[in-house]
């Protein structure tokens, strides 16, 4: 019997980096060696994301009758070793956000690509979707994401030299840096660990880099820097 369907599923992460629940998600992943760009009907991704508290599906039923999502991939430079992404609006989800403390369950598919064949119309998807069942790849293996809302972080010894930029001026000698990392009230997040980074304000270049640092107290930081910084030179932490 002659193979119909020689599409793969995509290839995604087991896990997502959180994200600020207040902007979209994108989703990585890359094509697999099987398969090639060309194979995929107008470089469509179907998508499907389950709320894993109530197992059904997060996307709004009046903008996505079916629970499947299509969108557009875009290439990308190697994001956690993934080739392209495709993105989750929170306007796409029921209540039109990424709930507080709730992981949600994505996978990815492809639609071969074959004559005729095109984006369902919203009110015909349920049929789309039923003739057109054999050119599409089977459903990936599930990618775990969580949105978060973005914290805020204070820096001690640090006072603001010009409200309108991010820049910074050092009232004093830089050999501590501490600090703290507030999240948002009823959300169970917490620093798990940190690193530090100097950057030459001119070139971006890298001066010193730290190890993973972890908190001896929950989400704060205390780093003793071992990198002398000259008297008038900009740098980036």
């Amino acid at each position: 019997m002659p193979i119909l369907n020689n599409l793969y599923p995509p290839v995604v992460p087991d896990t997502m980096p959180a994200f600020n629940r207040e902007e979209q998600c994108n989703i990585g992943f890359s094509i697999p060696i099987y398969n090639s760009k060309e194979d995929i009907a107008e470089n469509l991704v179907q998508i499907s994301i389950t709320n894993l508290k109530t197992n059904i599906s997060a996307f709004n039923k009046k903008l996505y009758p079916s629970g499947i999502k299509f969108a557009t991939m875009t290439p990308v430079n190697n994001l956690y070793g993934y080739n392209y992404i495709v993105p989750i609006n929170k306007n796409d989800l029921i209540n039109g956000r990424f709930e507080l403390n709730t992981f949600y369950k994505v996978q990815l598919r492809f639609t071969k690509k074959i004559d005729k064949i095109s984006k369902p119309k919203k009110e015909k998807e349920s049929e789309w979707f039923e003739s057109n069942s054999s050119n599409f790849s089977e459903w990936s293996k599930a990618c775990i994401i969580k949105g978060i809302s973005a914290p805020t972080l204070t820096l001690n010894n640090f006072s603001e030299n010009n409200s309108k930029t991010s820049e910074v001026i050092l009232s004093n000698p830089l050999i501590d840096i501490t600090g703290k990392l507030v999240f948002s009230k009823n959300e169970n997040e917490y620093l798990k660990n940190y690193n530090i980074k100097i950057l030459d304000g001119e070139t971006k270049k890298i001066l010193f880099r730290s190890e993973d640092i972890y908190p001896t107290a929950k989400n704060e930081f205390n780093y003793v820097l071992p990198y002398a910084l000259k008297d008038g030179d900009t740098y980036f932490l």
